[in-house]
């Protein structure tokens, strides 16, 4: 029980444990924070939202410049077109005036009437022929020509005034698009900003929930083992009283003489067997023809001198 109780181990625990749930609120609080103030409940969801705004904007920018361009190059022929038609055309071209001529039939059946009572060389008919020269001449005069607006003209300006129009119109539908698009990418520039923030806080709130969980086992350990000190309750059991040996465990005698006879026996034999090896006297006519490849042609055995 002294081995495994460790003093203040319970305080310790209950300190730190204490430490990390504030420590694990005060993270969880400031990762509830960000996500308020920043109105992000799903990254990814938002992300797709961001994503497909930006998806949807860049196709009307392509189709609103298409339509642009298009209403740039008609506005253009139509200046052109225009710029060479007169705002006023001729309508009709007559020879002196309908009426002058209805006074000249007057004039001349005047004259009749006057030759049939006088003779040409009178006062009045002198005047009338006058009257008719006058009236001949002015009739015979440069003619009358009748002008009035040139419709052609008035309705390719009409025209232009229109595409002028939408022109300006696609004009400031591409700047608004430009400034949606600016905005939705700062969006998503925020979003990665915030995204970066928020994992950061959601790592160091799994790490603090490891060590929270770990720290309460902790507690829990020395709690228990704290409760066993005091009641004096102890799961080791002594099975067996420690006890001195009767007997001396070196030398061992009988394992010694044993190893000793083992290795003298099996010793010598070797030792005989590696002498024989290593000696290389000749002493048999065998070793002759082996070692030397030499025939014997004779020997001389080994004289023994009798004893008298």
């Amino acid at each position: 029980m002294a081995v495994h109780y460790s003093k203040g181990a319970y305080d310790f625990f209950i300190d730190q444990t204490d430490k990390l749930r504030n420590e694990l609120h005060d993270t969880e609080k400031s990762l509830t924070d960000l996500k308020s103030k920043t109105g992000i409940a799903s990254l990814d969801e938002q992300r797709t939202n961001i994503l497909t705004r930006i998806s949807d904007l860049q196709r009307e920018i392509d189709q609103n410049n298409a339509l642009l361009a298009a209403t740039q190059a008609k506005v253009q022929s139509l200046k052109k077109i225009t710029s060479g038609l007169p705002e006023m055309v001729e309508r009709d071209r007559t020879i002196g005036n309908i009426y002058m001529n209805s006074d000249l039939y007057k004039l001349q059946l005047e004259e009749q009437n006057l030759l049939s009572k006088y003779s040409e060389e009178n006062i009045k008919v002198k005047e009338i022929r006058r009257q008719i020269a006058e009236a001949k001449r002015i009739l015979n005069s440069a003619p009358q020509i009748t002008e009035g607006i040139n419709t052609t003209n008035q309705t390719l300006q009409l025209d232009l005034h229109t595409e002028q129009s939408n022109l300006e119109s696609f004009r400031s539908r591409a700047t608004e698009l430009n400034n949606l698009m600016a905005n939705a990418k700062a969006e998503i520039d925020q979003l990665n900003e915030n995204e970066a923030k928020i994992l950061e806080l959601v790592r160091e709130r799994d790490l603090k929930v490891v060590d929270y969980l770990k720290y309460s086992d902790n507690l829990e350990q020395a709690r228990i083992d704290q409760a066993l000190q005091q009641q004096k309750i102890s799961n080791i059991r002594i099975i067996q009283a420690a006890s001195y040996p009767m007997k001396p465990i070196r030398p061992k005698k009988l394992l010694n003489l044993s190893l000793g006879l083992f290795l003298a026996f099996f010793g010598s034999i070797g030792y005989a067997f590696f002498s024989e090896y290593v000696d290389h006297s000749i002493k048999t006519l065998e070793d002759v023809g082996e070692r030397l490849q030499f025939r014997v042609l004779v020997t001389i055995p080994k004289y023994k001198r009798k004893q008298a």
